[in-house]
């Protein structure tokens, strides 16, 4: 065996540094940030933030938020992983983009 062979031995693709995201379950790492220690990726971590003002402070949040929220929400389809898990969120925003084109 030589040098090389003995470093990748130890080597795993999901070793430290990588965790399993709380709320859309899929595989992420650890970057600089607050969302490691809440247990959720970059993205689950950004919409917690944006459903949380929403939810403090109804439609002025969901209007400064709602383009952030779909391209986050996007970004996760994108990705493959299904946007279930925000389905409240989703509903907040499409109730509130409906009564705006209506107006």
């Amino acid at each position: 065996m030589n040098i090389h062979s003995q470093k990748r031995r130890g080597f795993t693709r999901f070793g430290a540094g990588t965790f399993t995201c709380q709320v859309c379950k899929r595989r992420t790492r650890e970057m600089n940030g607050d969302h490691a220690q809440t247990g959720n990726c970059h993205i689950c971590f950004e919409l917690a933030g944006i459903e949380n003002s929403i939810s403090d402070e109804g439609d002025e949040a969901i209007e400064r938020y709602y383009d952030e929220a779909r391209g986050w929400l996007q970004k996760l389809s994108d990705m493959g992983v299904s946007t279930i898990c925000w389905m409240d969120l989703i509903y907040k925003l499409d109730e509130w983009n409906n009564e705006r084109s209506a107006k």
